[in-house]
């Protein structure tokens, strides 16, 4: 890998490597195997923040998703936990819904 590559990445002049490098770099880094999947997520969460980016305020989902992820970024476990109950009580609503209809 080339260094100009790192440095970019580093200094944020490039932007977030997809999940492959990603794991190439965490590989070279010899980063413990329980971090690799999450930091893996951080790059692709900053890769698809930068496509949100790209789409601009006018894209009412683009915006919604954005400031979502912009929020979750640094949650800790007890947000975490909330918003995992929270996502699983909306899905249980919408099923029931569904099903009412259906």
């Amino acid at each position: 890998m080339d260094a100009s590559y790192l440095a970019g990445i580093e200094g944020g002049r490039r932007k977030a490597p997809n999940a492959e490098t990603t794991r190439k770099l965490l590989s070279a880094l010899n980063a413990p195997a329980n971090h690799t999947n999450r930091l893996v997520t951080f790059a692709l969460t900053d890769r698809l923040l930068d496509v949100i980016e790209e789409y601009g305020e006018e894209d009412e989902i683009a915006a919604r998703v954005g400031k979502l992820l912009r929020q979750v970024a640094d949650f800790g476990d007890r947000e975490w936990n909330s918003l995992d109950w929270a996502v699983s009580a909306l899905t249980h609503q919408l099923n029931q819904r569904k099903e009412e209809l259906g």
